[in-house]
């Protein structure tokens, strides 16, 4: 069993506070693992909609700390540390405003706590997380690469585009990518997210089985069509995620040899 649950796919500080979605992350079961990819505030009451005990998460990925309070979800998760059967993986940073945010995490809670850079890897059961470098001039942080039996899976972060970082994600055979804006000529937004022109760019060179594309802004209007517009452009197959959409990867080409979704 092996599913993506996008559980609000809003860009944080921008679409969620005009209540266009939610900004609530992403969860992935792969085996016997559950794992929350950076939740937001409301990410227990989401797991809860979809009949999914948050008790039996098994990993935490936090590419940044401007994400919900770890000290809150952790106890949680860990049901005030009865249950330590979940791992923490975060980026090593040394600026004042993360060391405040981990100086707060309840770390005998868990049951490992893995603070990695870029390039470096934590493990955890029988799967391998690789943090992967970004670019961001407001904070610190890292994409995830998650490897496993039959499993590649690249978490870009909040991230500008560059072929430095681009190149990290060749090999994957499932591309998330939290895109902001359409155009790179969108002088409007933070430059520091990609755009739909980066996905196309990054798509075409890493030709993954299966992108997803996420973490929108209100300059994405209508994600479907860009999606369309990726798939037309790369040839590889796009989806665009949105609040509580399932995707079963087991029945994508993502994780097999079936045939992509025709052209648009």
């Amino acid at each position: 069993m092996a599913k993506l649950l996008f559980l609000g796919v809003a860009n944080d500080k921008i679409a969620s506070g005009g209540q266009l979605k939610s900004s609530e992350g992403i969860y992935l079961e792969f085996k016997n693992h559950k794992i929350l990819i950076d939740p937001g505030p409301q990410a227990s009451i989401k797991l809860n909609q979809h009949k999914i005990n948050i008790r039996n998460i098994t990993e935490v990925l936090i590419s940044h700390f401007h994400c919900a309070d770890l000290n809150i979800l952790i106890d949680t998760i860990t049901n005030g540390g009865l249950t330590q059967k979940c791992t923490l993986i975060a980026p090593l940073e040394a600026t004042d405003y993360s060391l405040e945010k981990t100086s707060l995490i309840p770390k005998n809670e868990l049951e490992n706590i893995h603070f990695i850079s870029p390039g470096q890897y934590a493990k955890s059961g029988a799967l391998s997380f690789q943090g992967l470098k970004i670019k961001h001039k407001n904070y610190e942080g890292i994409g995830f690469k998650i490897i496993g039996d039959n499993l590649s899976l690249v978490y870009s972060g909040n991230t500008k585009h560059t072929e430095e970082i681009s190149d990290l994600y060749v090999g994957a055979s499932i591309l998330i990518l939290n895109i902001a804006t359409p155009s790179t000529n969108d002088l409007t937004f933070n430059s520091d997210y990609l755009n739909i022109d980066d996905a196309i760019k990054i798509l075409k060179k890493v030709k993954p089985k299966l992108a997803v594309i996420q973490n929108f802004s209100e300059k994405i209007s209508n994600p479907i069509y860009h999606a369309r517009k990726i798939q037309k452009e790369t040839g590889v197959q796009t989806i665009a995620a949105n609040d509580d959409m399932t995707i079963d990867l087991d029945s994508y080409s993502a994780l097999n040899n079936q045939k992509t979704l025709g052209g648009f």
